[in-house]
């Protein structure tokens, strides 16, 4: 039986509430969209995600879904615009967090505060007092944005110990900037 007959077969299980056409198409195409995600989001965790949202939201919409080409390309389509509606929303948060911090820095310069240059230099100063693991873990977290998880797989160190170290380095550089706050 060819892959369109298949995927009729499997559409119309899953039409008549069968878990099994959905499992069928989760396996057939799950790895395929999984690297298509990763092309576009380059973290395998998000890519994952996205794949699975992709089948959830393809099983939940299922009887109002009337796919005009094959199943695949559905799929395919479906996971591109999820990656690129992920993208868009990390850059609005990028950006809302710049701006609240742009804000920030503005609104305590007015007030007789740190400039941003002094601001810097106590930033670096506080990160040189951070013991060397976790001053590292605190930078592959803020300025690679590494997640704990691929932290501890790239220093081979679990994920609690990640999780332990950016605790105290946060600790560390919130009673070094405590300061600048008044």
């Amino acid at each position: 039986m060819s892959l369109e007959g298949k995927e009729q077969q499997w559409w119309e299980a899953m039409l008549k509430d069968q878990a099994t056409g959905l499992e069928a198409l989760f396996q057939h195409y799950y790895s395929d969209l999984c690297r298509f995600a990763f092309s576009k989001l380059r973290k395998q965790e998000e890519s994952e995600d996205v794949v699975q949202e992709v089948f959830v939201k393809l099983w939940q919409k299922r009887h109002s879904l009337q796919p005009s080409t094959s199943l695949k390309a559905y799929l395919l389509t479906a996971t591109r615009n999820a990656c690129f509606n992920l993208i868009e929303k990390k850059k609005r948060e990028k950006n809302l967090h710049q701006g609240y911090q742009e804000n920030q820095v503005a609104t305590k310069a007015e007030a007789g505060g740190p400039t941003p240059e002094e601001i810097q230099s106590r930033i670096m100063e506080a990160l040189d007092e951070l013991p060397p693991k976790c001053r590292q873990v605190f930078e592959l977290s803020r300025f690679e944005g590494m997640t704990y998880q691929e932290i501890a797989d790239h220093l081979d160190i679990s994920p609690k110990t990640v999780e332990n170290q950016m605790g105290k380095a946060l600790s560390i550089l919130r009673k070094a900037l405590a300061p600048l706050r008044k």
